[in-house]
C-alpha cells in the first residue's frame, strides 16, 4: 500500500537512527568502564563536577571542553579538543575564523563523519578534525 521508493527510504533510515541510539544506550552498559574509571574506583563519571567558566573570549588558543561548563564565551580561531568528557556550552558564540577539532578518540571522529555522510552536520566542519594520540594532547 504504501510500497514507494521514499516511503522505504524514510523508513530505512528511521530504523537506522534507532538502532543507531539503541546502541549508542546499551553500549556503555557492556563496559566495565565508566568514563574510563573502574565501577569500583572511586570517581564516578557522572559525578565528576564541571569547572564553570563566564563571559571569557578566547582568541589563538585551545579549548578544553572534558568537564567544563562555558557559559557566555566567545572562540575566535581556536582550536576545540573534546575526548568524550562532559561539558556544557550555553550561550557561546564561535566568531569567524577558523575553528578547530581534536579529540583522540575514534568514536568521536567516526560519529562526525556519520553526521557528514547524513547531512546533518555541515560539511566543511568534518575537513577541520584533527586525530591525535594521547601522548600528543598531553603536552598542552
Amino acid at each position: 500500500m504504501f510500497e514507494t521508493p521514499l516511503i522505504r527510504e524514510i523508513g530505512f533510515i528511521v530504523i537506522f537512527v534507532a538502532i543507531i541510539f539503541a546502541v549508542a544506550w546499551y553500549l556503555p552498559k557492556l563496559s566495565p568502564k565508566v568514563g574510563g574509571v573502574s565501577k569500583s574506583g572511586k570517581e564516578d563519571y557522572n559525578d565528576k563536577p564541571l569547572t564553570q567558566v563566564i563571559g571569557q573570549k578566547y582568541q589563538n588558543t585551545t579549548i578544553i571542553l572534558d568537564w567544563h561548563e562555558y557559559i557566555n564565551c566567545e572562540f575566535e580561531h581556536c582550536t576545540i579538543r573534546w575526548n568524550g568528557g562532559k561539558y556544557v556550552l550555553k550561550d557561546c558564540k564561535a566568531k569567524e575564523g577558523k575553528v578547530v577539532f581534536e579529540t583522540q578518540s575514534r568514536d568521536i571522529i567516526n560519529t562526525v563523519y556519520l553526521l557528514k555522510t547524513l547531512n546533518i552536520l555541515e560539511q566543511g566542519f568534518a575537513d577541520t578534525l584533527q586525530l591525535h594520540p594521547p601522548e600528543y594532547l598531553k603536552k598542552d
